[in-house]
C-alpha cells in the first residue's frame, strides 16, 4: 500500500479515462515528457485494468517514460486487480489502492478510485462503500492533500456535471436499490458520487483542485476555492499538469 511517500517529480500530467488503450497512453507520454518536461503522470481511474488488456502487449512494449499511477474506475476487473500485490515495476506502472496520500515533491496528493455504474449491474467492489469513503476522510484529514484524485466527483456541490443522455435511465436502473440499499445517484444537472459529497463535506481542510474523469469530458469549477476538472478520455486528451512545487494546476 502508498501512503504518504516521497516522490521527487515537480511536473505531472494528469490523465482521463484510458479504457485500455496502451498505446494511445504511451504516446501521449512520451509527447508531454518532451514538451512539458513531465516527471510523472496521475491517472484517474478506468485505466483498464484487466489481464487481457496486458496480455496484448509484451513489457518492451509498455515501458512508459515516465512513472504512472493510476487509480481503479468502475470499468476494471475489480477482483483480478485486488490480487496483484505489486504491478508491473518493468513498465513504469504503479497502481494506487484507495484513501491512499502520496507526497510528489511539495504536494500531498490523495487518491480515492471507484464510482458506480450506469450502464451495467453494480459489483460491490466497483463501487466507494462508506467504510472505503471514512477511512480515506481520516487519512486527508490527518494528511490534507493539495490535490484530490478520484474517478467520478461529489455530487450536488454546484460543480455542474451530467450524464450522457444515453445514461441517464441508468441511474434508476443501476444505481437506486442496487444490493438492499439505496444510493443516490444525484441529481442530473450536478451528478457525481453521494460518497464522495459525503468525504467534501467531512474534509476539515479543502483541497486547492480535485480532478476526475469518468464523464468523458473536459469541464471546470470553482467551489469553495476548490478547482474541480474533469478530464477527457485518452481518444481526446487535453494536457492538464499539476506543478507539485507551485500547487497549481496548469492548463496549456
Amino acid at each position: 500500500m502508498f501512503s504518504a511517500e516521497v516522490f521527487s517529480p515537480m511536473r505531472i500530467l494528469l490523465i482521463g479515462d484510458v479504457h485500455g488503450k496502451l498505446h494511445l497512453l504511451h504516446r501521449l507520454l512520451t509527447y508531454a515528457r518532451s514538451t512539458f518536461s513531465i516527471n510523472a503522470a496521475i491517472q484517474v481511474g478506468d485505466f483498464g485494468f484487466y489481464e487481457t488488456t496486458f496480455d496484448l502487449f509484451s513489457d518492451d512494449d509498455l515501458v512508459f517514460p515516465v512513472p504512472v499511477y493510476a487509480i481503479d474506475g468502475n470499468h476494471e476487473d475489480h477482483t483480478w486487480l485486488k490480487k496483484k500485490s505489486k504491478w508491473h515495476p518493468k513498465i513504469n506502472l504503479n497502481y494506487v489502492t484507495r484513501g491512499s496520500v502520496l507526497s510528489f515533491g511539495q504536494s500531498k496528493i490523495g487518491f480515492l478510485g471507484g464510482a458506480l455504474n450506469r450502464d451495467r449491474p453494480q459489483f460491490k467492489c466497483n463501487y466507494i462503500l462508506p467504510s472505503e469513503r471514512i477511512k480515506a476522510s481520516r487519512r486527508f484529514n490527518k494528511n490534507p492533500p493539495d490535490l484530490v484524485i478520484t474517478h467520478s466527483c461529489p455530487a450536488s456541490i454546484g460543480i455542474g456535471m451530467h450524464a450522457n443522455e444515453e445514461l441517464r435511465s441508468g441511474g434508476n436502473c443501476y444505481i437506486r436499490g442496487i444490493h438492499t440499499e439505496e444510493v443516490d445517484p444525484g441529481p442530473e444537472d450536478d451528478c457525481g458520487e453521494m460518497e464522495l459529497t459525503k468525504l467534501w463535506h467531512s474534509l476539515k481542510i479543502r483541497p486547492l483542485a480535485w480532478v476526475f474523469g469518468h464523464f468523458h469530458f473536459k469541464h471546470r469549477a470553482m467551489v469553495d476555492n476548490t478547482t474541480f476538472m474533469a478530464l477527457p478520455e485518452i481518444t481526446n486528451p487535453s494536457i492538464v499538469i499539476w506543478d507539485s512545487e507551485d500547487k497549481i494546476l496548469l492548463d496549456p
